[in-house]
């Protein structure tokens, strides 16, 4: 029988400095998972297991499995950081054949996936519930933000998940439309690589209802297909709309709160408008 736990058996830490780590599990194929995760130090929340999850992103063994950890919640702000992890696994791939490389991340991991979409050169990036604008600016609706923000190292360097939309990445986004995840979900640009997905009726919970009936491991494994249209099928067919098919205005009176501190400020935040989708 195939033993196909060998990777997991093979694991290398590429990078474990201060507050990240970094860890290779290898496959047979020239395929790559890039996974980001994010541990919240005042949440008792577990991380997922991560045999687990690189046992089903590996597809049997047959695709390498990054894994990339935030263990403080820093947002990988720490000035260099984010370099010194693309520069380990530049490092570790380079007389390495290269196929197609797939990012996944949820939430803070999902904003740090697409911040980094470019330096990456990654293929496709799958970003469940990611905060788009990590500005000053949505602390006056996004309550989270001041929250994190804490935790930040001095002269934090904050990722900027925009980036992602002036690359060649192709871009599935979940959002949930209640709760602050609205406005985040308003703010992501419309452009011809980005399939972007809504879930009326949820949260910031999107990673979590999805995981029973294992909708991430299906998109991920269309992504590496090329298949767009069966990655479509599957989130809408999960109850989500996508964006583009409908108009919608975001719910909640953040949105709101957060157009009038807009006003207020003007023109330093010129440019920053409600939109319809």
């Amino acid at each position: 029988m195939k033993d196909t736990t060998a990777h997991i058996q093979r694991e290398r830490v590429l990078l474990k400095s201060g507050d990240v780590e970094v860890r290779l599990y290898p496959g047979t194929g020239p395929d790559t998972v890039v996974s980001f995760f994010a541990q919240n130090p005042k949440s008792d929340a577990a991380l997922p297991n991560r045999e687990s999850f690189v046992n089903a992103a590996s597809n049997n063994g047959t695709r390498s499995v990054i894994t990339i950890l935030d263990l403080q919640w820093t947002w990988l702000s720490a000035q260099g950081v984010r370099a010194s992890i693309v520069e380990a696994i530049e490092e570790a791939f380079e007389d390495l054949p290269r196929g197609l490389w797939v990012g996944v991340g949820n939430s803070s991991g999902a904003s740090i996936l697409l911040s980094m979409c470019g330096d990456l050169k990654l293929d496709a990036a799958f970003a469940i519930a990611p905060q788009i604008d990590l500005g000053p600016v949505f602390e006056a609706f996004d309550p989270r933000q001041s929250d994190w923000r804490g935790w930040l190292p001095e002269n934090a360097d904050v990722p900027n998940p925009l980036e992602a939309f002036s690359t060649d990445t192709q871009l599935v986004i979940l959002h949930g439309l209640r709760g602050p995840d609205s406005a985040h979900a308003a703010l992501c640009p419309q452009t011809e690589r980005c399939a972007h997905f809504l879930f009326p009726d949820l949260e910031h919970n999107l990673a979590s209802r999805m995981q029973p009936r294992g909708l991430k491991q299906r998109i991920l494994n269309r992504l590496f297909e090329n298949d767009m249209g069966a990655v479509h099928r599957i989130i809408v067919a999960s109850g989500a709309i996508r964006r583009g098919e409908t108009v919608f205005m975001p719910p909640e009176n953040g949105w709101q709160e957060r157009q009038k501190f807009l006003e207020r400020t003007a023109p330093e935040n010129e440019g920053h408008t409600v939109e319809t989708v």
